[in-house]
């Protein structure tokens, strides 16, 4: 009986071994479960998937008599729906030193997978015929997206 208690012995201390690391594994996994889950409901409750991309850009000035200057596009959305909210912000920056020409907001409503366009007016700005400028869309709720139009 002398030979048989030091196997014994191993045998239980590893059976204690391997029952603790599995309830330290099922506590770990549980746990991660549970962060994630609330993680998720926090991004999804805030709206953070705003994809959209400006397609069809024109800048055009001296519009209406000379008094505005225009630029008009289509956005379309690839993400999240965006109510019909005035939180849209539009700047145009000159393309040549990176200067803020104007900044405006505008209210326009984008459905999931849908296209809408706006034309927004300008009556301060300063850009002429032929000059390059960035224009940076601004979504409510997140979402940056810059495009490059020539002045016609």
């Amino acid at each position: 009986m002398k030979g048989i208690t030091p196997i014994i012995a191993i045998v239980l201390l590893l059976l204690m071994t391997v029952a603790a690391a599995g309830s330290a594994y099922l506590w770990f996994t549980s746990t991660q479960g549970r962060i994630q889950q609330q993680v998720s409901g926090r991004i999804t409750s805030t709206g953070s998937n705003i994809q959209f991309q400006i397609v069809g850009l024109e800048c055009k000035n001296n519009v209406s008599g000379g008094l505005q200057d225009n630029v008009s596009f289509y956005i379309r959305n690839q993400g999240d729906s965006i109510a019909n909210d005035k939180n849209w912000v539009i700047t145009l920056i000159n393309a040549e030193n990176d200067a803020t020409l104007d900044s405006t907001t505008f209210n326009l409503g984008v459905a999931t997978g849908g296209t809408n366009s706006t034309t927004v007016s300008f009556a301060n700005t300063t850009y002429s015929s032929g000059q390059t400028i960035v224009v940076r869309l601004n979504a409510p709720g997140g979402g940056e997206q810059s495009a490059t139009c020539t002045v016609g």
